[in-house]
């Protein structure tokens, strides 16, 4: 069976990173309802964050949001598992730290596909994965307390840095909000990276609403009318 063709993602990459928390994974019907809503908003990727090792339901799982991306034009990367985003035609990968390498994932996905790289809070790791072909690279978590102030200084010093040195868009994550975020697109970031941050309510509306917060950071992408998926 051919794969469906990958969405053809605008350049450069900016706006919302949508990630599925492992628990969202566990309610199919919610999962497939929240991330619909999400990229209605206009997230720009939805990274699908499984960590369940039943291999026939993340493939079933990740397939459905493949073709539900491609309603949307939404770019659907998967977390750390290139043969199964080669095999579903997705739009890329994102990897860990300790995952695959960034050459062995271009090889197998192709020139088009977008990678994004953990770097954690390490410059030298975010220099190294540009140099190896990464798309984007991601720092966090920029807010490591719950309450999401404290770091920030340190995180917009590495931010700053980062977008001085490298050629590649920079996504950040860990505690961002709608409110603390603006200092962190200031300061270079251009992705803004979040699970809790749309996918923790309570219902479809609500995410709706969250991720729309979200993307009004980011004017250039927002719709001028929206209707909420049914």
């Amino acid at each position: 069976m051919t794969p469906p063709k990958a969405t053809a993602l605008r350049a450069p990459l900016h706006g919302l990173i949508a990630v599925t928390p492992p628990e969202l994974c566990a309610d199919n019907s919610r999962l497939m309802a929240y991330g619909e809503a999400v990229m209605h908003s206009g997230a720009r990727l939805l990274r699908y964050h499984d960590e369940r090792l039943n291999a026939d339901i993340r493939r079933r799982l990740a397939a459905m949001l493949v073709s539900l991306s491609r309603h949307f034009g939404t770019g659907l990367l998967i977390d750390d598992d290139i043969e199964l985003a080669r095999a579903l035609g997705a739009d890329g990968v994102y990897l860990d730290r300790e995952s695959a390498p960034i050459a062995e994932a271009r090889a197998a996905l192709g020139a088009a596909a977008v990678i994004g790289c953990s770097c954690g809070m390490d410059l030298e790791r975010a220099r190294r994965a540009a140099v190896a072909g990464a798309d984007y690279v991601n720092f966090g978590p920029c807010f490591p307390a719950a309450s999401a102030t404290d770091g920030a200084a340190a995180s917009l010093k590495v931010i700053e840095r980062a977008r001085q040195e490298l050629a590649v868009p920079i996504a950040v994550s860990g505690g961002i909000r709608p409110d603390n975020a603006p200092p962190l697109l200031a300061a270079g970031a251009a992705l803004l990276a979040t699970a809790g941050g749309v996918f923790e309510q309570t219902d479809v509306v609500g995410v709706a609403a969250a991720a729309d917060r979200y993307v009004a950071l980011f004017p250039g992408d927002n719709a001028t009318e929206r209707t909420l998926p049914a």
